[in-house]
């Protein structure tokens, strides 16, 4: 499999790494922060008097709490990740790599289930294609840099 030399073509693979693991983390401190904002919404679309608009809640507040649970479960996998490249432990590194490619393939599937079910615009399918092949490149250069810390094949790595 690919492993490469540089991040970008012109950044430090370890300087890469910590970028992209940083962005990883702000998007999810923003994306818990919205599901918050989501359930105060719902919260109060349930309270409503018209039953459309606790029908409407009620779906908002299952996928608000739901994004929720795997947000917060990726969050601490991230934190994992920055934690194994600070203190260069493979181990760590490759914990948040088997869980990255276990959400991006639940990720797909709902995709695709979505395409099949919806046909949502073509907008959406574009920039949900290119989140998955941003993703996919971002997980190839943490594996390049999981590989040059010489992780070996033992889970956790050398302290």
């Amino acid at each position: 499999m690919w492993v490469f030399e540089n991040c970008c073509f012109c950044i430090d693979l370890r300087t890469g790494c910590f970028i992209i693991a940083y962005l990883q983390m702000v998007g999810e401190i923003i994306i818990t922060t919205m599901s918050f904002l989501g359930i105060g919404t719902a919260q109060v679309l349930i309270n409503s008097s018209d039953p459309d608009n606790r029908a409407i809640g009620l779906a908002l507040m299952v996928v608000c709490v739901i994004t929720l649970l795997f947000v917060v479960v990726f969050l601490a996998f991230t934190i994992v990740l920055l934690v194994g490249l600070h203190k260069n432990k493979p181990g760590h590194v490759k914990l948040f790599l088997i869980y990255s490619v276990v959400f991006m393939v639940f990720y797909i599937v709902s995709v695709i289930v979505n395409i099949a079910m919806t046909g949502p615009p073509a907008l959406n399918i574009v920039s949900s294609v290119f989140y998955i092949l941003l993703d996919i490149y971002f997980l190839l250069v943490l594996r390049s840099y999981w590989v040059k810390m010489g992780s070996g094949n033992a889970l956790y790595g050398t302290a």
